[in-house]
Parts: C-alpha cells; structure tokens; sequence
C-alpha cells in the first residue's frame, strides 16, 4: 500500500486519469500492475474472503513457506494446488481494476474501435530451489513449475484480445504467438509501417486476431544464466515448432549441453514423457533451428557462483 491505496488501485486511477487527457486522440496505454508479483500482499477484506472460500471447500490454507502441498523433485521444491487466499486476492484486484478500464471505455464510447490486450510477462511463482525457503504463491498445472523455468509453466501465459470492431465475443484462436509478436502486431493495428530492425524476433498476429489460421514460425527462448538458489531452474534454450518443443540444459559448470528434453506439447502439455530418444530426426531438426537462432543472436551463457544467485 502507498499512502493508504492499495497500489493496483492507484496505478488504475492514473490510467483513467490519462485516457480522460487523451480520449480526443490516438494513445497507446501501457498499463503494468506489480500484482501478482512479489511482496503477496492485498487488501484484507478480499484476503478474508478467499480464506472464507477455501476453507468452505475442505482445502488447505497455503501461503507458508512449509505449505504443505509442496513437493520435492529432483528439479527443486514445486507447489502443486492453488490455495493461497492474499494470491487469490491479488488476482481478483487486478481482475476488477481491468474491469474498470473496461467501463471506462464503454463511458467514453471509445470500446468499439480500442484494442485491449491483456497478458503476463511469465508464469506464477509456483517453484523454489532445493534449499529455498521463498514462499510460493501458485500453481501453474497442468503445466510445469513456473517462473524462471522455461517449461511450459514459466513461458505458457494468457493473452485475451478484446477488439469489438473486429473480434467477435467468445473467439478462440489456436495461432501460437510469444511477447515479442505485440509490437509488430500494434504497428500493424496502427497501420504503421514494421521495423524488422526493432522487433526481430516478432511476428504481427492481426491475421489471427481477425480470424486466420495459419503455423507460426519456430519461437526461441534463451535463459543465460538462471536462478537454482531462487527459482530453481538453470542455464537452457528451448525452441517451439508446431507440437514440438525441445529444451537445451547447459552444465553447471560449462557451456556443454547436460541433457536435452523434446515434447510433443499437443499430446503432452504438462511435459512429462521426454522423447528425445524415440524422435532422433525432430531432436537434429530442432537442435539445428535452435544452435542457428542462437549464433544469429549471439547468444550467451553467463556463470553463476555455486548456489546460484
């Protein structure tokens, strides 16, 4: 809280604040609430309310450092059910603040032709390293671990579009798109010229926002460094084709590869059956996609002090 307001509920005030001084023009809004990172804190009535909820429904209380659906892998700590009622609070803070942009717009008549996107920049913090005692607020399942980690759980988000003039309520598209696609597809919104230069790694989705179904390129993600102390995950690559995905685990104490993951995420989205093994042609395929994205970035690995950092 700043000065008696809860912070999600001042960042919002400021954001009407600023489509009121710009509703007679074209803006651009970037609104990035701290919820629901880190410090787990909201306000008590709706705390109270979650805490009323779970207990009604028979399950535990998390929230702890020990809670105790927490599970222990060869990987780290991982936190496997949702029930940490302040989490739950955040959640539904931030849910009822976009609400109020939403209203806000349908005030101003400015709805129909405003696009609105709303996504994550990661997944919940569900995982911690062996020896961490960081309490964790989430779970990500069916997906796996979460923040940090570049299995599906850390890198898989939400994106919900809403556009009246041009997406009709309730569409689902199954187009796979990554963060690096919003700028594009706002220039392309915007009906401004792109800048490969700018956005190498993205691609504009609009096509699919207006109904199209078509096979992204390959998505690549390159985590250099990696938290075992903290998150628990280490130095990776991974690469996204379609169904496949192959992951890239680098030594703790080189820049050799260690072990290589490969999934077929339309089969196996909780990732749990590695195929490396059963699909020799796909893993050389993707290693070379990935090994070529990598050299074209120069991409590199840094070095962590034992225990992480």
């Amino acid at each position: 809280c700043i000065r008696d307001s809860y912070i999600t509920d001042r960042l919002t005030d400021e954001a009407l604040n600023f489509i009121d001084q710009k509703k007679k023009s074209p803006f651009l809004l970037v609104l990035a609430h701290y919820a629901v990172h880190t410090p787990i804190e909201a306000p008590e009535p709706l705390v109270e309310k979650y805490k009323k909820i779970i207990s009604e429904n028979g399950i535990m209380e998390g929230g702890r450092k020990s809670d105790a659906d927490v599970v222990v892998d060869n990987t780290g700590q991982v936190k496997t059910i949702q029930n940490n009622p302040t989490y739950a609070a955040m959640v539904e803070s931030v849910d009822s603040n976009l609400g109020r942009i939403m209203d806000h717009l349908d005030a101003l008549n400015l709805s129909n032709n405003t696009v609105v996107l709303v996504t994550s920049d990661h997944g919940g913090l569900s995982s911690r390293g062996l020896d961490s005692t960081r309490e964790l607020a989430t779970s990500n399942a069916p997906y796996r671990h979460g923040k940090g980690w570049l299995y599906e759980g850390g890198i898989r988000v939400p994106l919900i579009a809403r556009w009246p003039a041009e997406i009709p309520p309730g569409t689902v598209s199954e187009v796979q798109v990554t963060g690096t696609d919003h700028y594009p597809t706002l220039l392309s919104i915007a009906g401004l010229p792109l800048q490969p230069q700018l956005h190498r790694d993205g691609e504009s989705y609009l096509p699919a926002l207006r109904g199209e179904h078509y096979q992204r390129s390959p998505m690549f993600w390159h985590s250099s460094l990696g938290r075992p102390a903290q998150t628990g995950d280490t130095r990776s690559s991974a690469v996204i084709n379609g169904e496949w995905k192959l992951i890239q685990w680098y030594s703790l104490e080189n820049e050799s590869i260690s072990r290589i993951e490969l999934f077929n995420l339309a089969r196996d989205p909780s990732e749990k059956q590695n195929l490396a093994d059963s699909y020799p042609q796909i893993v050389k395929e993707l290693t070379t996609e990935l090994d070529e994205w990598k050299r074209s970035v120069n991409a590199r690995l840094g070095q962590f002090k034992k225990g992480g950092i």
